[in-house]
C-alpha cells in the first residue's frame, strides 16, 4: 500500500485512528497527512457561520472545492515523491457537497480535474480507503465544522457509501468503536 485514506463524516475518529495507525510498525515509514479542512478554515479566517451550507451555500461549495485541490496538491505530492501515506480523508469533499448541497453541486466538483485525479488514486491498486461509522460517543462540537448529529451522520454516511460504489472505487468499513478494532481492521485490509 502506497496510500491509506480514513474516510466518513465529522466526528467519526479518523483523527484519533490515523494517531494510532501511525504508531503501527506497518506504518512506520508512512507520512502522515492530518486533516486540510481545519487549517483551510483557519487560514482563510473562516466563522461557522460563513460557510454555512444553508445561509452560504456559494461558500460553502467554495470551500469543498478548496480541500479537494489542497488534498489534491498533498496526493501529488507525495505520489512524485514515491512517498507512502496515511491521510486523514479521501473523497469527502464530493461527499460533502452531495449531501449538504445536492447533486448539482457534487456534479460541479466531480467535473472538477482534481475530482478525477483523485478518483483514479483512489481506484488504485497501491491505494485503500476505509469509512469509518459513525458512534454517539464519537460525536462532539468542534466549533468549527458543520454541527453534528448521529442521524445526519449515518446519513452523510450512506451517501458516501453510494458515491464510492458509483465511482467504482473499493472500499472497507469500519463498524467497530473501539480504537484497537479499528486498528486491527485497517492492518488487515492493508496486508500484502
Amino acid at each position: 500500500m502506497k496510500s491509506v485514506f480514513l474516510c466518513g463524516a465529522h466526528s467519526v475518529g479518523k483523527t484519533t485512528l490515523l494517531a494510532s495507525l501511525a504508531q503501527e510498525q506497518r506504518f512506520k515509514g508512512y507520512k502522515r497527512e492530518q486533516e486540510l479542512a481545519r487549517g483551510i478554515i483557519k487560514q482563510q479566517k473562516l466563522k461557522r457561520d460563513d460557510f454555512d451550507h444553508q445561509k452560504h451555500p456559494d461558500a460553502f461549495e467554495r470551500l469543498q472545492l478548496d480541500i479537494l485541490q489542497k488534498q489534491n496538491e498533498v496526493e501529488e505530492r507525495n505520489t512524485k515523491e514515491g512517498v507512502p501515506y496515511l491521510m486523514d480523508r479521501g473523497i469527502d469533499p464530493l461527499v460533502y457537497a452531495r449531501y449538504y448541497l445536492g447533486e448539482e453541486a457534487y456534479k460541479r466538483l466531480l467535473d472538477n480535474p482534481w475530482a478525477g485525479t483523485s478518483l483514479e488514486r483512489y481506484r488504485s491498486k497501491s491505494s485503500r480507503l476505509f469509512v469509518i461509522e459513525p458512534h454517539q460517543q464519537c460525536i462532539e462540537d468542534d466549533g468549527v465544522r458543520v454541527r453534528p448529529n448521529l442521524k445526519e451522520l449515518q446519513e452523510f454516511t450512506r451517501v458516501m457509501k453510494k458515491t464510492l460504489d458509483e465511482n467504482r472505487i473499493n472500499y472497507t468499513i469500519i463498524h467497530d468503536l473501539d480504537i484497537r478494532r479499528r486498528v486491527q481492521v485497517v492492518l488487515e485490509a492493508t496486508k500484502t
